[in-house]
């Protein structure tokens, strides 16, 4: 640790903008979704974070979560769904870290499907990591580079540094560079990440918003990139770089033709003719062929090459990389993989009482009982309209609540219809009223199954 921790000093989380629990939500999408302790103390850490900043400087959120266990999943839904109310004309991509096929929880496939399911309608972009690929992509790297072929002791911290490297290939300034129809080199100031140009680009249909992200840096080699940010290491070729770049891309599944929507390929330090007489086309062409055919037309562009003159801020960096965000056909293994899953499970009916007991007793503990009234008349005379307690004419007419009017005559007890009327009041009225396991499971079939309809129709016929 103290070899690092000049360098994780750069990254320190203030005090202020951290809200940690010590309890976790059970491994249960429901426990984490229903009980929202801790949602409201987040949204108003990002809420003054936003606040502090100029409107060009924040456009957006990125929310990293797993959807294997409770808090990710669950607790992970309902902040997705809240930051999307709060901030509706802000970007929101979603970091979603995909569990082992081999089995991290007994619920994680109904847990990942849910997730899923309420990320697709309020996220703008999903950029999915599974463990399994991660995993591959260490193994390969201790085969290579420490000789550990048949039984490597890959750490939780290697998975996260892998995960880390290749969302910096795609969040760090870049410089950009970019070459004018007569071969002429046109050379922009730095800029940071721009959210809308990745999400508009990679994820133009709103029913495909899943994209993979691969980066030719290996997370195993880190006094090696520490000697290249410094300079002190000559960089490696971009013939390399590219084949570090596929070693490390998702496997192909069997039986499958490889297709994608669009992608985004970064590629950072690339200066001199060595890139862009000899290899910027011929390394475009070989990802285009990794890609396989997308349902663009020409003239446009289906792969939109980022180039970077420098690494990030550092100028003396000699380090190369190339980072590949693709919107592609693996989407389609992997929905299929889970909706088979959760289906075999869900029509045996196993572990749905576990979602239900925690609705249940999350909402017996919070509802207060009242003795339930007829419903009040208006008053005349310019009065108040008692009217707006009845859930079924509040605004956003939420049809599946019951219209009976509840007496809230003593102070000191909360009002169980709020006014104003938002829609996260209206989800928790939901919650707490008509609320039905098999309804909420056949809802997440039912998105989860359109988004593998869209993939199936934009890439398996290409």
């Amino acid at each position: 640790m103290a070899k690092h921790s000049r360098r994780c000093r750069l990254f320190t989380v203030k005090e202020t903008n951290r809200n940690a629990g010590s309890t976790g939500r059970g491994n249960n999408w429901a426990h984490g979704y229903s009980d929202d302790f801790g949602t409201e103390s987040t949204l108003e850490v990002i809420r003054q974070t936003i606040e502090k900043q100029s409107s060009s400087y924040s456009q957006g959120t990125i929310l990293f979560q797993s959807i294997a266990g409770g808090t990710g999943s669950g607790l992970g839904s309902r902040l997705t769904e809240d930051i999307r109310d709060e901030f509706p004309k802000r970007f929101l991509w979603n970091c979603a870290i995909a569990p082992f096929a081999s089995g991290e929880t007994a619920l994680q496939h109904y847990n990942s499907l849910l997730s899923l399911a309420k990320l697709q309608q309020n996220s703008d972009l999903i950029s999915v990591f599974s463990n399994d690929v991660v995993m591959n992509v260490l193994t390969k790297q201790h085969a290579l580079y420490r000789g550990n072929k048949t039984d490597p002791k890959i750490s939780l911290s290697e998975l996260n540094n892998q995960i880390a490297s290749s969302m910096a290939g795609v969040l760090l300034p870049t410089s950009p560079v970019t070459r004018t129809d007569t071969g002429d080199l046109n050379h922009l100031p730095m800029r940071g990440f721009n959210g809308w140009d990745l999400i508009t680009q990679v994820a133009p249909m709103p029913s495909c918003k899943l994209v993979s992200i691969s980066t030719s840096t290996n997370a195993l080699e880190v006094d090696k990139r520490m000697g290249l940010l410094k300079g002190l290491i000559p960089a490696s070729s971009w013939e390399d770089v590219t084949s570090d770049l596929f070693r490390n891309l998702p496997p192909i599944p069997l039986n499958m033709k490889k297709s994608h929507i669009s992608s985004w390929l970064y590629a950072r330090n690339a200066v001199g003719p060595e890139f862009w007489d000899r290899q910027a086309d011929k390394m475009q062409s070989k990802v285009k062929q990794k890609l396989g055919p997308s349902i663009v037309p020409p003239p446009a562009q289906a792969l939109e090459l980022v180039a970077s003159s420098s690494y990030a801020m550092n100028i003396k960096s000699t380090a190369r990389s190339l980072t590949l965000v693709s919107n592609n056909s693996d989407a389609i293994s992997n929905l299929s993989h889970l909706l088979q899953r959760s289906h075999a499970m869900y029509e045996s009916g196993a572990y749905l009482h576990w979602y239900d007991r925690h609705f249940q007793q999350h909402h017996s503990a919070s509802r207060p009982i009242k003795k339930p009234l007829k419903p009040q008349k208006k008053k005349t005379g310019g009065g108040w309209d008692n009217s707006i307690h009845d859930p079924t004419t509040a605004r956003g007419g939420l049809s599946g609540i019951s219209g009976t009017v509840f007496d809230c005559d003593d102070d000191n007890e909360p009002d169980p219809f709020p006014w104003p009327y938002t829609k996260r009041i209206g989800r928790k009225m939901w919650m707490e009223s008509d609320w039905d396991v098999s309804q909420l499971f056949e809802e997440g079939f039912e998105v989860v199954e359109t988004m593998l309809d869209s993939y199936n129709t934009f890439c398996t016929n290409l």
